[in-house]
């Protein structure tokens, strides 16, 4: 059984010359059923692919964009 992939913490992220989005966090769900039976195929291979897939996925995120000094 796969393991529901939860609030994983990713940290900063640069978007452009001036703005980040910091502690970012996501989590990967099922769109419909239950967890326990949520099947997805993740890759951590650099050389082939890295990613998570998926035909009932939804991405959940949380994190703060700053621009800046502010």
């Amino acid at each position: 059984m796969l393991r529901v992939l939860q609030d994983i913490e990713l940290g900063t992220f640069k978007l452009g010359s001036d703005a980040n989005i910091e502690n970012f966090q996501v989590s990967f769900e099922p769109i419909k059923g239950e967890r326990d039976e949520f099947d997805y195929k993740l890759s951590l291979d650099q050389s082939k692919y890295i990613g998570i897939e998926s035909d009932n996925i939804k991405i959940r995120g949380t994190g703060k964009i700053s621009h800046g000094e502010s």
